[in-house]
């Protein structure tokens, strides 16, 4: 019997190119401004007691929706008034108005009277927006809120509060910038003294 014959070959295997491939979830940027005359009028640093202004709230992302909620007036100096509850309704339309989400759910809005603290000349708004995904379904029953029946469904309520905890990490915290405020009598004071200084020059 003839022994095995054992043929070796030899061939060159080339390293295949890798490609990194990079999957980053961009967070939308969310804004919060206080605007006077509309909804696209110049932003308000200084309004007067019952002027009517625009709170708009935005944010920027891709297939996303949000949830306007716990938003505080506060004076800087510790006194604060809730205005917007945790399921995003007015806590007073008499303060601020429901708020109105356009079709894409980023961008929204309120219309309030202004109205100053007895003690202090000084306003913010501060509130927290709820990020959802709209492709997965998870805006549904939390945004916009159904605040007209809110009052009479709270187990409606108690389910939109569970889905918006389950994903606490989708939440931005925005305010406004200082807004100086005065009263009818301070604004005659103020006329009476730029009268003065004029009529001292």
């Amino acid at each position: 019997m003839e022994p095995d014959e054992i043929v070796t070959n030899s061939f060159e295997v080339s390293g295949l190119p890798t490609t990194e491939i990079q999957d980053e979830m961009h967070m939308p940027t969310c804004d919060y401004s206080v605007k006077s005359g509309s909804i696209h009028g110049p932003p308000s640093t200084f309004a007067n007691v019952g002027e009517t202004v625009f709170h708009v709230w935005e944010c920027k992302g891709n297939d996303m929706g949000m949830l306007v909620k716990k938003c505080f007036v506060t004076d800087g100096e510790g006194e604060d008034r809730a205005v917007i509850d945790f399921d995003g309704c007015s806590t007073d339309t008499s303060l601020l108005s429901q708020v109105t989400y356009d079709e894409s759910l980023m961008r929204a809005h309120a219309q309030s009277q202004v109205f100053k603290y007895a003690d202090s000349n000084q306003l913010y708004f501060t509130c927290q927006i709820r990020l959802c995904q709209k492709q997965m379904g998870m805006c549904e029953g939390i945004t916009p809120p159904d605040c007209g029946s809110r009052r009479n469904t709270t187990s409606a309520r108690r389910k939109r509060a569970l889905l918006i905890n389950e994903h606490e990490d989708f939440e931005v915290d925005v305010a406004t910038p200082e807004m100086l405020i005065l009263s009818r009598d301070e604004l005659l004071q103020l006329g009476k003294t730029e009268f003065l200084v004029f009529f001292a020059i």
